[in-house]
């Protein structure tokens, strides 16, 4: 059951959801999530926590607070109840992508933070041995771990690493943008792409027509993935990917049953 007429935007939601924001800037997560009948809660490594102190935020609340942040032409579907996506920039906030839904509870928000600066190799405090693998000149590299696990942010990591230390061409394929690396050594261009895994198939087998030095492909879950990662590696471009697995040797079981049964040897091999 939707109110009469949507909520007017107030000056206190603003004020409320730049606080939230704020607050999980500084608690260092990467999403915030705002949900009917509940209090807003916020992913830290890995854990979505609820705020404390927050209220509990009833329908019109959360619409209000959705409103502050969402351009007009998106306004309509949040009160029809279709999921809508966007992306703001907030003062001393950074970029934040916005998605909105309503579930039976009524309306909801998610926003994940994108910080503007890139993490380096220092502030995750990578070993040399690790950084050492980011300076191969070919073969591939793979961050593996469960979800929400921190692989894009390990990739981040080695990729500002290369391009503090090399004069590489580099391409990365991501879903989303979160960090811009500025061309500092290296010549770096990244692209996102939005559909599914055949729109990043086409767009990484692209890239290697560019002849890059380096390729980053935050997800190679799937065969033609794979084996592109693995050809671009045999023929002498190094190639940063993450994958979903538990850890290191899982992740190689995975690769080869990612393939049919005629195929495994072979990917085994390579």
């Amino acid at each position: 059951i939707r109110p009469e007429g949507p909520p007017r935007v107030a000056s206190d939601a603003l004020a409320g959801l730049d606080t939230l924001l704020r607050v999980a800037v500084a608690r260092g997560a990467s999403t915030l999530y705002l949900s009917s009948g509940a209090r807003p809660s916020m992913r830290v490594d890995g854990d979505v926590l609820t705020i404390e102190g927050a209220p509990v935020l009833g329908p019109n609340d959360v619409e209000a607070l959705v409103l502050t942040l969402m351009p007009e032409r998106n306004a309509e579907s949040l009160r029809s109840g279709v999921a809508s996506e966007w992306i703001c920039d907030v003062p001393d906030v950074g970029r934040v992508r916005c998605m909105s839904f309503r579930d039976h509870r009524g309306p909801g928000g998610v926003f994940r933070l994108m910080p503007s600066r890139t993490t380096t190799a220092d502030q995750l405090g990578l070993s040399r041995e690790i950084q050492a693998l980011a300076t191969e000149q070919e073969g591939l590299l793979l961050v593996a771990g469960p979800r929400s696990s921190g692989k894009r942010t390990l990739i981040t990591g080695f990729v500002d690493l290369v391009n503090k230390s090399r004069r590489y061409h580099v391409i990365t394929i991501e879903r989303e943008i979160t960090s811009v690396h500025e061309r500092t050594g290296s010549f770096i261009s990244q692209r996102e792409v939005r559909g599914g895994t055949e729109e990043m198939l086409e767009v990484a087998r692209a890239a290697l027509r560019e002849d890059p030095d380096v390729l980053v492909l935050e997800e190679l879950r799937t065969p033609g993935l794979m084996n592109l990662a693995l050809d671009a590696a045999a023929s002498g471009q190094l190639v940063i990917g993450g994958f979903p697995a538990p850890n290191a040797p899982g992740a190689i079981d995975r690769i080869i049953d990612l393939n049919p049964p005629e195929h495994r040897r072979q990917v085994q091999l390579s």
